[in-house]
Protein backbone atom coordinates (compact mmCIF):
# COMPACT_ATOMS: atom_id res chain seq x y z
CA UNK A 1 0.00 0.00 0.00
CA UNK A 2 1.37 3.44 -0.97
CA UNK A 3 0.53 6.85 0.53
CA UNK A 4 1.25 10.23 -1.14
CA UNK A 5 1.36 13.71 0.42
CA UNK A 6 3.13 17.07 0.10
CA UNK A 7 6.27 17.43 2.17
CA UNK A 8 7.38 20.59 3.98
CA UNK A 9 9.65 21.48 1.03
CA UNK A 10 6.83 21.19 -1.50
CA UNK A 11 7.86 17.81 -2.93
CA UNK A 12 5.42 15.00 -3.41
CA UNK A 13 6.41 12.19 -1.09
CA UNK A 14 5.38 8.61 -1.54
CA UNK A 15 5.79 6.07 1.22
CA UNK A 16 5.09 2.44 1.22
CA UNK A 17 3.31 1.34 4.36
CA UNK A 18 4.94 -1.61 6.02
CA UNK A 19 2.72 -3.63 8.31
CA UNK A 20 0.39 -0.69 8.74
CA UNK A 21 3.17 1.74 9.70
CA UNK A 22 5.11 4.11 7.47
CA UNK A 23 8.75 3.31 6.88
CA UNK A 24 11.32 5.82 8.07
CA UNK A 25 11.41 8.78 5.69
CA UNK A 26 14.78 9.46 4.11
CA UNK A 27 15.18 13.06 3.01
CA UNK A 28 15.99 13.16 -0.73
CA UNK A 29 18.18 16.26 -0.37
CA UNK A 30 20.79 17.21 2.15
CA UNK A 31 20.14 19.90 4.75
CA UNK A 32 22.67 22.25 3.18
CA UNK A 33 20.90 22.01 -0.17
CA UNK A 34 17.55 22.67 1.50
CA UNK A 35 18.91 25.72 3.31
CA UNK A 36 20.53 27.07 0.14
CA UNK A 37 17.29 26.60 -1.77
CA UNK A 38 15.30 28.44 0.92
CA UNK A 39 17.81 31.33 0.94
CA UNK A 40 17.70 31.65 -2.85
CA UNK A 41 13.90 31.59 -2.77
CA UNK A 42 13.81 34.31 -0.09
CA UNK A 43 16.28 36.45 -2.09
CA UNK A 44 14.21 36.07 -5.25
CA UNK A 45 11.06 37.13 -3.37
CA UNK A 46 12.87 40.13 -1.85
CA UNK A 47 12.48 38.95 1.74
CA UNK A 48 16.16 39.58 2.46
CA UNK A 49 16.17 43.19 1.22
CA UNK A 50 16.63 46.01 3.74
CA UNK A 51 17.70 43.79 6.62
CA UNK A 52 19.27 45.41 9.67
CA UNK A 53 23.04 45.38 9.25
CA UNK A 54 22.98 44.46 5.55
CA UNK A 55 26.36 44.98 3.91
CA UNK A 56 28.15 45.31 7.25
CA UNK A 57 30.57 42.76 8.73
CA UNK A 58 29.19 40.30 11.23
CA UNK A 59 29.84 41.04 14.90
CA UNK A 60 32.68 39.06 16.46
CA UNK A 61 31.67 35.62 17.60
CA UNK A 62 31.59 35.16 21.33
CA UNK A 63 33.58 32.46 23.03
CA UNK A 64 31.39 31.94 26.07
CA UNK A 65 28.30 29.94 26.85
CA UNK A 66 25.54 30.51 24.29
CA UNK A 67 22.86 30.99 26.95
CA UNK A 68 24.96 33.62 28.74
CA UNK A 69 25.65 35.43 25.49
CA UNK A 70 21.95 35.41 24.67
CA UNK A 71 21.29 36.88 28.11
CA UNK A 72 23.89 39.62 27.56
CA UNK A 73 22.40 40.39 24.14
CA UNK A 74 18.90 40.69 25.61
CA UNK A 75 20.23 42.92 28.39
CA UNK A 76 22.00 45.14 25.86
CA UNK A 77 18.88 45.45 23.70
CA UNK A 78 16.85 46.37 26.79
CA UNK A 79 19.39 48.99 27.81
CA UNK A 80 20.52 47.14 30.93
CA UNK A 81 24.26 46.78 31.30
CA UNK A 82 26.35 44.51 33.52
CA UNK A 83 27.97 46.27 36.47
CA UNK A 84 31.46 45.92 34.95
CA UNK A 85 30.42 47.73 31.77
CA UNK A 86 28.80 50.53 33.77
CA UNK A 87 31.96 50.91 35.87
CA UNK A 88 34.20 51.03 32.79
CA UNK A 89 32.02 53.77 31.31
CA UNK A 90 32.11 55.68 34.59
CA UNK A 91 35.91 55.37 34.75
CA UNK A 92 36.30 56.66 31.21
CA UNK A 93 34.05 59.67 31.78
CA UNK A 94 35.68 60.38 35.16
CA UNK A 95 39.16 60.29 33.57
CA UNK A 96 38.00 62.82 30.98
CA UNK A 97 36.54 64.96 33.76
CA UNK A 98 39.83 64.85 35.70
CA UNK A 99 41.67 66.24 32.66
CA UNK A 100 39.64 69.45 32.97
CA UNK A 101 40.39 70.05 36.66
CA UNK A 102 42.98 72.65 37.63
CA UNK A 103 42.42 73.04 41.38
CA UNK A 104 44.69 70.64 43.33
CA UNK A 105 42.04 69.92 46.00
CA UNK A 106 39.35 69.10 43.41
CA UNK A 107 41.86 66.99 41.51
CA UNK A 108 42.77 65.08 44.69
CA UNK A 109 39.09 64.37 45.44
CA UNK A 110 38.50 63.30 41.83
CA UNK A 111 41.51 60.96 41.98
CA UNK A 112 40.13 59.38 45.17
CA UNK A 113 36.79 58.80 43.43
CA UNK A 114 38.61 57.37 40.40
CA UNK A 115 40.53 54.97 42.67
CA UNK A 116 37.28 53.91 44.34
CA UNK A 117 35.67 53.18 40.95
CA UNK A 118 38.77 51.28 39.84
CA UNK A 119 38.72 49.18 43.02
CA UNK A 120 35.03 48.41 42.55
CA UNK A 121 35.70 47.33 38.96
CA UNK A 122 38.53 45.05 40.12
CA UNK A 123 36.23 43.47 42.71
CA UNK A 124 33.56 42.84 40.05
CA UNK A 125 36.10 41.31 37.65
CA UNK A 126 37.53 39.08 40.37
CA UNK A 127 34.04 37.90 41.34
CA UNK A 128 33.28 37.06 37.70
CA UNK A 129 36.56 35.14 37.34
CA UNK A 130 35.88 33.16 40.51
CA UNK A 131 32.35 32.38 39.35
CA UNK A 132 33.52 31.06 35.97
CA UNK A 133 36.45 29.12 37.40
CA UNK A 134 34.16 27.41 39.93
CA UNK A 135 31.87 26.24 37.11
CA UNK A 136 34.63 24.29 35.34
Amino acid sequence: MHVKWQSYAGHTVEKRLHWGRPRPYICPMKWRELIERQILKAKAEGQLDDLKGAGKPLPPAGHGDASEEAGFRIMAEAGALPKEVELRKALKSHAEFMQTLTDPEERKAAMAEFARLQQELNIQEEARKRYYSSRD
